[in-house]
Parts: structure tokens; C-alpha cells; sequence
């Protein structure tokens, strides 16, 4: 896997009561809502429909929520079923520091009846499959720091 699930912008103390949480716990902690947001504490997973700047209509798919990844990473498999078109390759750094290659390409995420468009990269088998911080910010979205769940953003920072 490209990304760290857990690097999230988050201040020291909040990340402390987090990790002192799940210690006393000494389980996963599941979470369920009825808006399509599925929270493991310390995870935080989105179900979005995404489809190509054309016509074809959109596939949804649950992607794991990396406010550190900025650009969001999907199956190429997925992508190329909906005839998105690479635009051109970027190079990327995996969390171990290497340096990978990757088509991207853009697309059109829904998420609760909003839509943006957004960049994606073309992930192989051996990526994961997150949404990132370009696309948490096109769609006006941002994880809160304590609950790990998505929400909308009061305001998007202007400088």
C-alpha cells in the first residue's frame, strides 16, 4: 500500500486521546451511520460514486479517507470502465520513501447529492484505493480530528 491511513492533520492532543482510547479498548471500535460513512477508529472510509467527465454513468465505490494523500488514488480497472482517459504520469512517494510512476487523470465525485470534479490517479494492484485531500476539499469536506468522521467544511481556508 502507497499511503498511510493514519497521517491525518490532526493536533498532538487529539491524536493522544485517540491512541489512549483504542489501548483501553483493546478492540476495533466500529461505527455505523445511515450516510454511507463507515468509521474503524483510526480509519475512516467513504462510499462516493464517481464517474468520467463523459456521460457514462458513475460506479460507487468505498475508498479509504487520506487527508495526507493529496490526490485520490482508484483501481485502474474501475477507472478504465468508466472511460477515464490518463491525462498524463506523475511521479509519487510512497510512505517507505520510494518513488513511484502513475498515470492520473480527472473525474467527477458525488458525494450526498454534491459534485466536484477532481484529480485521480490510476492505481495498480498493488495500491490502495483512498480519496484525498484534493478530493475532501473539492466536495467543501474534512475529517474531524476526534470522531474520524466526515463532515462538511465550515469554511475552506482562503490563503
Amino acid at each position: 500500500m502507497l499511503v498511510n491511513p493514519y497521517v491525518l492533520s490532526v493536533h498532538w492532543y487529539a491524536a493522544t486521546l485517540l491512541s489512549e482510547l483504542f489501548d483501553r479498548k483493546r478492540q476495533t471500535v466500529y461505527k455505523w451511520s445511515i450516510d454511507s460513512k463507515f468509521t474503524v477508529l483510526g480509519e475512516t472510509y467513504l462510499l462516493v460514486k464517481i464517474r468520467a467527465l463523459t456521460v457514462i454513468g458513475p460506479e460507487e465505490v468505498r475508498l479509504l479517507v487520506d487527508s495526507g494523500t493529496t490526490y485520490s488514488w482508484v483501481s485502474r480497472k474501475i477507472l478504465e470502465k468508466l472511460s477515464v482517459k490518463p491525462s498524463r504520469r506523475m511521479k509519487f512517494k510512497t510512505i517507505k520513501g520510494d518513488v513511484v510512476e502513475r498515470e492520473v487523470g480527472h473525474i467527477l465525485v458525488e458525494y450526498e447529492g454534491e459534485e466536484a470534479p477532481t484529480i485521480v490517479v490510476f492505481a495498480e494492484d498493488e495500491d490502495g484505493n483512498v480519496f484525498g485531500l484534493h478530493g475532501l476539499e473539492s466536495l467543501g469536506l474534512e475529517v474531524d480530528p476526534v470522531t474520524r468522521q466526515i463532515r462538511k467544511s465550515e469554511a475552506l481556508l482562503a490563503l
